[in-house]
């Protein structure tokens, strides 16, 4: 296998292209003379207002109007969706990058072909009409490639320069993957190559490279064009579905980065205002309206300056730079020759931050600018350091910063959106933005809520399409999955979670963690899940362990705000449930997990909010009205009812005014709320007279107690002794160490349960019959 770079080779390419498809070389300067072979770029719609490039690949022209058939997945995410827009390049010149000046939208995709059809879009990115001569390739000339034949692929890896490469090597076989014919060679196929050309001896277009197949082995794999004739007939005469918002942005886009390509100079009319200049070896490569990317390329090794602004909706103060700063530092122990100094670049105040790995020198530039942070970033080659370096100051030299700083943007009170089609409001303390794309590729985040006086605090809130399998599933169904991921962990405690949340209409549920950053400090996360359809917002609150309990109630009121579509519903119908620890006073005890379990299942209603007092002592009156009510619960979920079974609770009710000596004792005549479930537990039999007729409420339960109410109402049997100088306890004590009820080294019968240890244990109970 060889790769065949000569520039000899490409241009008789060109003409033995042009001449198969019998399409005279053009000679308007409106159209370009290029290879059928294109590069295509897929572009995702941000909702923020953007687009962001997410995958490069290439493709062939097959019909002069601008028809390119590429691969499904060089247009499709992971999850098969198509991006929304899509950037054409041709290749003008076989020294140079491909010309980007065009747009494409989506005809038709097949995922079992891994084959797809585009159709350039009839307007430029200058605002020109197209005119439709487009060089060709004919997808009907595919003939019969036998095992042995020689083959040229042509297109742009991702693995090569930036220029269209032509790889050579034969044809080894042939093989079937999910019902559709490949051909197997030799000629390397490798990212950016997928849908590219595949060409034999004589110049036909015989097949389309995928990297999605050849990756599985070091093979490369082409689609033969012969079984994709039929479905490409079919498919080619539909009219592309064209994204019009996404398309709007890419123009905008692209016709900014074109206009300061063919000046070399870059101006950002948004704040802060700054300009830049690219000098030789130098180009704009990518240009939004947070990033500006520069490349060069200084004796044949790459090298990248970004421009990098991050707006607040408040001046930028010392804890939002600490925390910068903090992600920097952290450098310290895996890099050498760490430096971090205040200086100024242009005459403007600047943190230059230095550091060196991998045979280079990395630069920082961190401007704090009024209510922004510029950050400059670019590496020197070591090896060449004296060229690197001047270089790079020549564009550092260019920088300027137009405008004063502001320092008061308008803060913004209510956010509306309209794709997708929701409100919030924000409180006092916290601000709201868009979220910035940067450099980060997200195009799924929607706003940010952020404090001035605390750099860990914040709320994001994201907007994304469930996966295929998702789709299939209930809330429920992926709340559970979730959740097991986080049980296996054993960095993150679960603090709180709630399967049935409700706001602004929509259902979903809420999971609250913690866990230790690399700080050792605790810190706490609530995700919120809201479904919409085949979408979903996830609700994003993470802050350090105190602060989170502080601000609490501000996100609480913001999550209220929440409208989504048409109808308006009322904030105080919103259901959150506690999104904190459910007792405050049980951070990492060890039985949190049974006490949050048990509370959020309404086992637990006995204690108050607020603390639990895990080592307090439980009354026999307590123990009883909890049991009781547990069972009653039990049964409940055990018969789905998804709704209170008001005759058991008739029945018990029913004992408030019962003075009877056959339901009560001596010592629960009053009207006191838990006399009820003791008289209750009488009558069934759950609990006895002593010959004093006494039953003690205010006194602590003591184990073997608890575990005899407890079996007894659970109808857990235990076995009867036989001689009346067998303890009494000893069934309840010795069915608790079999079944592992009881808390590890709890031996003493007549110990006095703890809240705590009564959790653990009616959590065991509740699995052992079935509950957990």
């Amino acid at each position: 296998m060889s790769q065949v770079t000569s520039h000899k080779f490409l241009a008789i390419l060109l003409a033995t292209i042009l001449t198969l498809t019998a399409l005279p070389a053009p000679t308007s300067a409106e159209t370009p003379v290029a290879l059928p072979t294109v590069q295509i770029y897929s572009y995702q719609y941000a909702y923020v207002g953007d687009v962001q490039r997410m995958l490069s690949g290439s493709g062939t022209i097959i019909d002069p109007s601008g028809i390119i058939v590429t691969n499904n997945h060089v247009i499709k995410d992971e999850n098969d969706d198509a991006y929304e827009t899509f950037e054409v390049c041709f290749t003008l010149s076989q020294e140079k990058s491909p010309f980007c000046n065009y747009s494409a939208s989506l005809i038709a995709a097949n995922k079992e072909m891994d084959i797809a059809l585009l159709k350039i879009d009839p307007i430029d990115f200058t605002g020109n009409v197209i005119p439709t001569s487009f060089p060709f390739l004919s997808y009907k000339n595919a003939g019969n490639a036998k095992t042995g034949d020689k083959i040229q692929i042509v297109g742009y890896p991702n693995t090569g320069k930036e220029t269209v490469t032509i790889t050579e090597g034969q044809i080894s076989g042939s093989s079937d993957e999910n019902g559709v014919r490949y051909m197997k060679t030799d000629a390397a196929v490798s990212g950016g190559n997928s849908g590219g050309t595949a060409l034999d001896t004589q110049g036909n277009f015989i097949g389309i490279p995928s990297f999605l197949i050849s990756r599985q082995d070091n093979l490369g794999y082409i689609l033969d064009l012969k079984g994709a004739e039929k479905w490409i007939d079919e498919n080619k005469v539909k009219s592309p579905t064209v994204n019009e918002k996404a398309k709007k942005f890419l123009i905008q886009q692209k016709s900014t980065i074109n206009k300061a390509k063919a000046t070399k100079k870059y101006e950002q009319s948004d704040y802060p205002h700054f300009k830049i200049e690219s000098k030789e070896n130098w180009r704009f490569d990518y240009i939004t309206r947070d990033l500006v990317l520069l490349k060069n390329t200084i004796e044949g090794n790459e090298s990248w300056m970004t421009i990098t602004n991050k707006l607040y909706p408040y001046k930028v103060g010392k804890p939002h730079l600490d925390k910068m700063f903090e992600g920097f530092d952290d450098n310290k122990n895996y890099v050498t020759g760490y430096t971090r100094n205040q200086t100024f670049l242009n005459g403007i105040f600047a943190h230059r931050i230095n550091y060196n790995s991998s045979n280079k020198e990395y630069v920082t530039y961190v401007i704090p600018y009024g209510y922004s942070v510029i950050t400059i970033d670019y590496d020197i080659d070591l090896q060449n350091k004296e060229k690197s370096v001047k270089a790079h100051e020549e564009i550092l030299k260019t920088f300027q910063i137009l405008t004063p700083a502001e320092n008061s943007p308008q803060k913004i009170q209510k956010f509306t959106f309209d794709n997708p089609k929701f409100s919030v409001e924000t409180t006092d303390d916290w601000f709201v933005q868009k979220t910035p794309m940067g450099s980060t590729g997200v195009t799924t985040s929607l706003l940010e809520f952020t404090r001035s006086d605390n750099a860990d605090s914040s709320i994001i809130v994201t907007y994304d399409k469930l996966s295929s399998s998702e789709q299939q599933m209930d809330n429920k169904e992926i709340f559970e999955e979730l959740l097991k991921r986080y049980q296996q962990s054993g960095q993150i405690k679960i603090l709180a979670k709630k399967e049935d949340v409700n706001i602004g209409g929509l259902d979903g549920w809420s999971l609250t963690l913690s866990y230790e950053d690399k700080d050792g400090k605790i810190k706490k996360e609530t995700m919120l899940y809201l479904r919409s359809g085949k979408y979903y917002f996830l609700i994003d609150y993470l802050d350090k362990d105190l602060n989170y309990d502080k601000y609490l109630p501000d996100f609480k009121k913001i999550l209220s705000s929440f409208q989504f579509g048409e109808k308006y519903v009322s904030p105080q119908q919103a259901q959150l449930g506690s999104l904190n620890t459910v007792f405050k006073d049980l951070n990492y005890h060890r039985y949190e997990g049974e006490i949050t379990y048990l509370k959020e299942r309404d086992y637990m209603e006995v204690f108050a909010k607020g603390n639990f007092g895990p080592e307090d002592k439980v009354t026999k009156a307590q123990a009883i009205e909890i049991l009781v009510e547990a069972k009653i619960h039990f049964d409940e979920r055990k018969k789905n009812l998804g709704k209170k079974d008001e005759q058991a609770r008739r029945e018990i009710d029913s004992y408030v005014w019962d003075e009877r000596s056959k339901v009560n004792f001596s010592d629960t005549k009053s009207s006191t709320p838990f006399v009820k479930y003791i008289r209750y537990a009488k009558a069934k039999g759950i609990i006895g007279s002593n010959k004093f007729n006494k039953f003690e409420p205010y006194k602590a339960v003591q184990l073997a107690e608890f575990l005899k109410m407890a079996f007894n109402i659970f109808e857990i049997p235990t076995w009867k002794p036989t001689s009346q100088r067998t303890p009494w306890y000893l069934p309840y004590m010795d069915k608790a160490y079999e079944k592992r009820i009881a808390p590890y080294a709890l031996f003493d019968f007549a110990k006095q349960v703890t809240r705590g240890e009564f959790a653990f244990m009616l959590k065991q109970i509740l699995g052992e019959v079935g509950e957990v």
